[in-house]
């Protein structure tokens, strides 16, 4: 299980409880099992340990893209302004006064 700090994420211990199986070609068993040697792991918690953390960052990537990120300067500048009204063209009022004559004939 993978616990979040932040944008980082670390593993808890936790007990596997479910499974996952799969079939790969019998080059790729051989490569992964000697990856999970040199890494000190068995295959299974090898395998786990590099889903989990993929998973995590593509989770991670989404969730950054729902966020937008701006200078501090322009970010400022909107707040500054956000409650000022802009000014209202004599066209648009025109425009506006002209529709609800039109509703009202």
């Amino acid at each position: 299980m993978w616990v979040q700090r932040g944008y980082s994420f670390t593993m808890a211990t936790t007990t596997a409880s479910s499974e996952i199986t799969f079939r790969v070609s019998q080059e790729d068993k051989e490569l992964i099992k000697l990856a999970a040697e040199i890494e000190n792991s068995s295959v299974s918690d090898y395998l786990r340990t590099l889903a989990v953390k993929r998973a995590m960052e593509l989770v991670s990537h989404l969730r950054l893209r729902e966020v937008t990120v701006i200078p501090a300067t322009q970010f400022n500048a909107l707040m500054a302004n956000i409650d000022e009204p802009d000014a209202i063209s004599p066209r648009l009022r025109s425009a506006y006064d002209n529709l609800w004559k039109l509703e009202l004939d």
